[in-house]
């Protein structure tokens, strides 16, 4: 058997014109698929406009209220809750075309509650030290918020009316005024306003609903810490 000496390859043109097919496929592949990338990036964050930022919502973001709720019912009791409530922002996650950013809320102050169904009026006083509960809003790509309720939410009636509001996150930087201003004929309470600070957040509200059984909510902003 005789050997040949090894010689590099020395391509045809047939094979030639076969391997720059092969590299102009590969890189339009490469290309093509970076644009379908950055594509579904942008539809999903939404850009912000420095300035104009109604509802800050970085991770570490905290605002304590001084809060003040009352309960009422004509039938036989009142609830009043007074203290210190605190906002927190603690997580943040993507789904399809929006962003959901997860809020701790806390209350530390007293209750006091009083029936009078029937006399003598019995009244009980309890303290709380960080009562828990939770919320999310969720961010449209147009930057409309929405609010999804948790547990144990003490703002129930300000809950509601972020989510009736449909307010956007972001403002023109060039013309959005300082204070963003919520009240809403159409929502169903006697009371309802709400006052959102630019570049700060919500700095008061107060809302309330009438009729036999009545609540009644207000707040104002004490401190606050954005990261």
């Amino acid at each position: 058997m005789r050997l040949e000496p090894f010689t590099p390859f020395a391509p045809t043109m047939k094979a030639s014109s076969y391997l720059i097919l092969m590299l102009f496929f590969s890189l339009a592949s490469l290309i093509f698929g970076c644009r379908k990338e950055s594509s579904v990036t942008d539809s999903v964050i939404v850009t912000p406009e420095p300035g104009a930022d109604y509802f800050p919502l970085n991770v570490g973001n905290k605002w304590v209220f001084d809060f003040y709720k009352r309960e009422y019912y004509a039938g036989g009791y009142s609830t009043t809750y007074e203290g210190k409530e605190v906002w927190e922002v603690v997580s943040k996650s993507f789904s399809a075309d929006t962003i959901r950013y997860l809020i701790n809320e806390s209350f530390t102050g007293q209750r006091i509650h009083s029936e009078f169904y029937t006399p003598p009026t019995r009244t009980d006083t309890t303290f709380f030290t960080d009562y828990p509960g939770y919320f999310s809003v969720v961010q449209k790509p147009d930057s409309v918020v929405d609010i999804e309720k948790g547990s144990q939410n003490l703002d129930n009636q300000l809950l509601n009316v972020l989510h009736l509001a449909r307010i956007k996150r972001y403002g023109n930087p060039t013309n959005a005024p300082d204070t963003l201003e919520i009240r809403d004929a159409h929502i169903i309470y006697f009371v309802c306003s709400v006052s959102m600070l630019k570049n700060t957040g919500i700095v008061s509200y107060e809302i309330g609903e009438g009729g036999n059984h009545t609540w009644y909510t207000k707040a104002s902003l004490d401190t606050y810490i954005l990261k």
